[in-house]
């Protein structure tokens, strides 16, 4: 190693241990512990934490986005979590849900959540059990002691909103002087709880307090169904609303894309190839010229023309028969091709023939004398 190549090596490491101090002395390391949230599905469901609890009982829980994400209800003995929903619902999914509570499902419903100041909600399915819902103070901490439990749960109220009930199936309330907290009622062969903040079964608030013993003590008691559980109210994703929504109208647009392409599909063998038409000859052109003449009368230009083509050929093969008499004409023609002088002389000076027959051995006897030059 030359010395050179030992001073640019010297001279690296000396600007490296630069840095590294420089680095060392003025940044700090320290570790934070930094909340971004929840993610993937747990981001999505609120009530994931909630159904993963009641799945560690063994119990058969599944998740919809929303009502309108559901193809149909749930079985009569199935239990619905509808904690979030609208006071837009429609009045057939209104009387859907109060048929399916009646005939023996139970429904554990929140309160509206875009009522906002509306005095008359449009269809409440709330209001169809006798339940409104107000604004009040939050409750906070409170100590209940829910349907015949023996123990009083701590269960924290963050909503500002109370219910009210005027229904005369009422099994048991709890609540303070602003309003009921949570409620539990008959319908038919069905029941009802009305809980005034389902946010204790969120992800972020289940593991507060006694919330997953309320949540435990709302599935009591156990049998072999379903629990269904809604966890959002927003607007459905396109490629939702497309299924929940345009389903028939796409299946009409796939009938008519596949009428158009067996329409255009080829039938009964390949398709033919069009005739293309083709050029006539000249010999076609110049045997419908002459029978345009010949129909006409006008035979004695073909004879002419027929004539003229001989005498250029007498002109250019015999230029001293130039200016001759017909009959030394007639003489040189008859020695040179040995047809009979009578036959030339009716060739040269013949008048028209009015029967084709005439007017052929004319024309034939021309061309004769015409080639024998």
């Amino acid at each position: 190693m030359n010395r050179t190549m030992i001073i640019l090596v010297a001279a690296t490491l000396f600007v490296v241990g630069i840095v590294y101090l420089y680095y060392r002395n003025t940044t700090n390391v320290s570790t934070e512990t930094v909340e971004i949230g929840y993610r993937g599905y747990a981001a999505i469901n609120r009530l994931l934490a909630a159904q993963r609890f009641l799945e560690s009982f063994g119990e058969k829980v599944e998740a919809r986005r929303n009502l309108r994400a559901m193809r149909s209800l749930p079985a009569p003995g199935d239990t619905l979590f509808l904690l979030r929903h609208s006071d837009k619902l429609t009045l057939n999914k209104v009387n859907a849900v109060l048929r399916w509570v009646d005939n023996g499902g139970r429904l554990v419903i929140g309160p509206e959540s875009d009522r906002k100041k509306r005095k008359q909600a449009v269809h409440s399915l709330l209001s169809r059990f006798g339940i409104t819902q107000v604004e009040a103070p939050k409750a906070g901490m409170k100590k209940i002691a829910y349907f015949g439990q023996s123990q009083p749960l701590a269960i924290k109220f963050d909503s500002k909103i109370r219910f009210r009930y005027r229904g005369y199936k009422q099994i048991d309330k709890t609540g303070d002087r602003h309003g009921i907290l949570l409620l539990r009622l008959r319908y038919g062969r069905g029941s009802v709880i009305a809980i005034s903040d389902p946010s204790v079964f969120y992800n972020k608030r289940i593991a507060e307090a006694d919330h997953a013993a309320l949540l435990n003590a709302l599935t009591l008691p156990r049998r072999s169904s379903t629990y269904w559980f809604l966890y959002s109210n927003s607007f459905p994703g396109f490629f939702e609303l497309v299924y929940d929504q345009l389903w028939p109208a796409l299946i009409a647009l796939a009938m008519l894309i596949l009428s158009w392409i067996t329409a255009s599909l080829q039938r009964f063998g390949p398709i033919l190839p069009s005739e293309t038409a083709s050029r006539r000859s000249l010999l076609e052109h110049i045997a419908a010229s002459g029978r345009l003449l010949w129909r006409h009368r006008q035979e004695q230009h073909l004879i002419a023309a027929t004539r003229a083509r001989l005498h250029q050929r007498i002109e250019a093969v015999y230029p001293s028969w130039a200016g001759s008499s017909n009959e030394t004409l007639i003489d040189n023609l008859s020695a040179t091709t040995g047809i009979a002088r009578s036959k030339i002389s009716l060739a040269l000076e013949a008048g028209c023939r009015h029967s084709e027959q005439d007017f052929t051995q004319l024309i034939h006897l021309l061309e004769r004398l015409r080639k024998a030059l």
